[in-house]
């Protein structure tokens, strides 16, 4: 939950049980690979999944991050942790998603913000940059 919530206020559990429904894939998936090996085998296979594997497999970017920098993520609300922008922002008609996943999407959108040939160019040009520059960023879009 610390990294789950907007930053300004409390931590809070995700909206469904998607640790159950993760770990229900994880058992589907490892159905199907025990199916692939008793046809080409004849053997059986014993799957086993448990809740706090599925966990800590989804947390696999917040978790590579910490193991990376030795910091632990905090909460950013609907944002990415190393993607930017990549998060939901107000609008005059109601809130809009922007999922900017690499550098070429993101010229696209500053092309239709009008922010090429901007003082914002240089310091939001890769996604690095972006992300360290997120606050920032946020108020120009």
């Amino acid at each position: 939950m610390s990294i789950t919530g907007h930053p300004e206020g409390e931590p809070s559990k995700v909206g469904v049980a998607l640790v159950d429904v993760l770990t229900g894939q994880n058992a589907l998936a490892g159905i199907l690979m025990a199916l692939r090996v008793r046809d080409a085998t004849g053997t059986g296979q014993q799957v086993q999944v448990n809740l706090l594997s599925s966990l800590l497999a989804a947390l696999v970017n917040q978790g590579a991050a910490t193991l990376a920098t030795g910091n632990s993520p905090g909460k950013l609300g609907n944002a990415h942790p190393s993607i930017a922008p990549y998060e939901t922002f107000r609008t005059g008609g109601g809130t809009l998603a922007i999922a900017v996943g690499n550098d070429r999407q993101f010229a696209a959108l500053a092309s239709v913000l009008g922010l090429w040939g901007s003082p914002e160019q240089a310091r939001f040009l890769t996604n690095e940059r972006r992300v360290a520059s997120r606050e920032e960023l946020r108020i120009v879009i």
